[in-house]
């Protein structure tokens, strides 16, 4: 479907109730995710993993798959929510991110607008900028009533990071 489309990139979101959790075996994970990336190569088509495992298991599980379609889906509140570090994700994986999702979120709680909450934007651009990332950058912020309001303070908040030609870092 994804092909169909003209979508090169797949999010597979791990989180939650669909959490990998911590003693998740990865031959499990594997076995169920092999016949998917290898229908992903043939239609050029990454699958990015998002989940809420530390740096050391998502670099662990990147390993364990050692696929070419296997890719990182970072977002930035649920990095935040969760405490991990920016620096550590990104000297981890980083080279294997190519889907971003810009979101706050404070510490052990939920969405909030951007820059509300204990998501690290400077740090998170630098990086991304340090891995000459050129993926999609997926809005999830915040949105309460007024959507398009909040769509605006949104792209206001980015301004200092994104242009339409790409990052400003």
């Amino acid at each position: 479907a994804a092909a169909s489309i003209g979508s090169g990139y797949v999010d597979l979101p791990f989180l939650d109730n669909s959490s990998l959790g911590e003693g998740t075996q990865f031959a499990e994970v594997r076995e169920f995710l092999e016949p998917a990336l290898e229908v992903a190569r043939a239609n050029a088509i990454l699958v990015c993993l998002e989940t809420d495992l530390d740096s050391a298991k998502v670099r662990s599980l990147l390993d364990s798959l050692d696929h070419p379609a296997a890719a990182v889906c970072y977002d930035s509140g649920n990095s935040a929510s969760l405490g991990h570090g920016i620096d550590q994700e990104f000297s981890a994986y980083g080279e294997r991110i190519r889907s971003v999702h810009i979101k706050d979120r404070v510490r052990g709680g939920g969405t909030v607008p951007l820059g509300a909450g204990d998501a690290d934007f400077d740090a998170l651009f630098e990086q991304l900028e340090r891995v000459s990332y050129a993926g999609p950058l997926i809005l999830q912020a915040a949105r309460g009533h007024d959507y398009l309001e909040a769509a605006r303070r949104s792209i206001r908040f980015l301004n200092p990071y994104v242009t339409p030609e790409g990052l400003k870092c």
